[in-house]
């Protein structure tokens, strides 16, 4: 799918509390949905910056998902740990204590 694609696919599904710190991404592959979440934050950023040694961990990250039906399993990949999650109103939130470069929510239906 291209990029466009998708971004229009995120577009209004999901959202996320920390701009500019993370970058999201909504794919699809048979029943499941995936929610990519990217971590983008510290000064790799900046223009002034050439080089750098570490990427800050990302902290308290909620992501809220629009879906019509709630999910049978919500898993934390990799690892495949049970997401801590809520579903109410046709929204799913997710709470990602700690993602040091890339979480992968998995939502299963």
């Amino acid at each position: 799918m291209s990029e466009t694609k998708e971004k229009k696919r995120n577009s209004g599904r999901v959202s996320l509390n920390k701009r500019g710190e993370a970058d999201v991404l909504l794919t699809q592959k048979g029943d499941k949905e995936y929610i990519h979440l990217i971590n983008i934050s510290g000064e790799h950023r900046s223009e002034r910056i050439k080089t750098f040694d570490s990427l800050p961990p990302l902290y308290g990250a909620e992501i809220v998902y629009k879906c019509a039906k709630m999910p049978k399993k919500v898993l934390l990949q990799p690892g495949g740990r049970a997401a801590d999650c809520t579903y109410a109103a046709g929204e799913l939130r997710v709470r990602v204590e700690k993602t040091d470069i890339h979480t992968i929510v998995e939502i299963g239906f």
